[in-house]
């Protein structure tokens, strides 16, 4: 009974089978397409083209590596593979560096130092899709910095100095110059061409120590060489601030961090006594160490920055309260206490004032500044240890010979990783230069 039952099911199946399929007609299903799925190039003479990862673009029709190969890498025939969706009919491949269109086998070499064309052919012989593949290698010295001269009309009349700051939030360029007859406000977009604009500036005083002004808490604060500090709270209109010391140089900002307040870094004449000091975000100013004779009190280049999980202050180089020139650098993590961090007889670069400091690519920069016969330098020191030591640049960054070598000038990085150089004069007490320079290291403006 239980083999009857058995074969009762096994008929009832094949009854429907069959009458699906309407007189033992099977539908025959023939694949239609043509997309690459994966590919890859190989050349052991070729280093690390085994390793390139290969993009395709089945929207756009392209394969190309996202991540160029290194500068001078030299492409010709390699070992081309692909992987299909559903395989190919057949391959018909078009060699620009050759001019030649070939019926391809899959294994023979194509030649890849132009872009080479696939047409794909399903196995239904009629749909196809073509590619156009390539190999992207850097066209320029990746760690090169090409350096060039933006502009030779920076403002549109000259000034006697300036000192351009970046707003804290990496959004907008201040340009306080000293004109002609008194001081002005220029503002622009921070981009790497920038366009200045003129805007109305009361209250800044007229013996601004133009050089040192800064930003702290959102606000701007410049010294005056009478003693008094100014600040302004919506960058245009300066008021003396009240209860201050005074006041003979402003070092910079010394922002917050996990270990310590914020506090704007003072040098203050103490009863004829030069001493540090410390302005809190309240206003309240606290007396620190008596200045060494050896420390700067003008022409210094000083920048914020973080390390060993402080917020600090950098200075370098400068001139003394004796006139001498200096080529030292020096920390502080509060303002009230700095430490020198070269030696006192280095000789990394030499004596100077006026030099500009920023931060970029992962090191200190520091650029030109008048030597002690007071003419402007274009050479560029480098420092990856946090100003301990310093090199000189090689030529892969140095600024061009046709730059003046200048002090005085100013310069800020944007946040497209251009580094922009501002004005400055040839001599010290000279003009200053009515130019913008640009520059950036090339592997920082790749696309990721």
């Amino acid at each position: 009974m239980k083999n009857k039952v058995v074969l009762f099911l096994v008929g009832s199946c094949m009854l429907a089978l069959s009458s699906c399929l309407g007189n033992d007609e099977v539908e025959n299903v023939t694949i239609k397409d043509p997309q690459v799925k994966a590919f890859s190039l190989s050349n052991d003479s070729v280093p690390g083209l085994n390793s390139v990862k290969f993009s395709i673009d089945q929207l756009n029709d392209r394969i190309y590596n996202i991540d160029s190969m290194d500068y001078g890498t030299k492409i010709e025939k390699v070992v081309c593979k692909f992987t299909a969706a559903s395989g190919f009919s057949s391959i018909q491949v078009i060699q620009e560096a050759t001019g030649d269109t070939i019926w391809w086998n899959g294994s023979d070499s194509l030649n890849f130092s132009k872009p080479v064309t696939f047409i794909t052919t399903a196995y239904d012989g009629v749909t196809k899709k073509t590619y156009r593949a390539q190999v992207n290698i850097h066209q320029v010295v990746p760690d090169s910095l090409e350096w060039g001269l933006y502009t030779n009309t920076m403002l549109p009349q000259a000034v006697q100095k300036q000192q351009v700051l970046m707003s804290p939030d990496s959004a907008t360029l201040y340009m306080y110059a000293k004109g002609a007859s008194a001081h002005e406000l220029y503002t622009s977009p921070a981009t790497d061409k920038p366009v200045w604009t003129k805007n109305q500036l009361t209250g800044f005083p007229a013996d601004a120590l133009i050089k040192q002004a800064v930003f702290f808490n959102n606000e701007v604060y410049v010294p005056a060489a009478s003693g008094a500090l100014y600040r302004s709270t919506d960058k245009t209109s300066f008021v003396q601030v009240a209860g201050a010391p005074k006041v003979v140089a402003v070092y910079g900002a010394i922002n917050e961090d996990n270990n310590s307040a914020p506090a704007l870094s003072l040098l203050v004449d103490d009863s004829g006594v030069y001493r540090f000091a410390a302005m809190s975000e309240a206003g309240v100013f606290t007396m620190g160490e008596i200045a060494p004779d050896q420390f700067p009190v003008s022409g210094f280049s000083a920048l914020s920055y973080n390390s060993m999980y402080f917020a600090r202050l950098m200075t370098v180089a400068g001139k003394t309260a004796a006139g001498e020139l200096t080529n030292a650098a020096w920390s502080t993590f509060d303002g009230k206490s700095w430490a020198l961090l070269t030696d006192a007889s280095s000789s990394y670069f030499g004596k100077r004032e006026g030099a500009s400091l920023t931060y970029y690519d992962d090191k200190f920069f520091l650029i030109g500044g008048f030597t002690t016969a007071g003419k402007g330098t274009s050479d560029i020191y480098l420092s990856i240890d946090k100003g301990v030591s310093w090199a000189l640049a090689d030529s892969m960054v140095m600024l061009p010979a046709v730059y003046t070598g200048r002090g005085d000038a100013s310069v800020v990085v944007e946040k497209s990783k251009f580094m922009l150089i501002f004005g400055g004069k040839s001599t010290n007490g000279g003009s200053e230069l009515n130019e913008t320079w640009r520059g950036r290291i090339n592997r920082l403006g790749f696309k990721e």
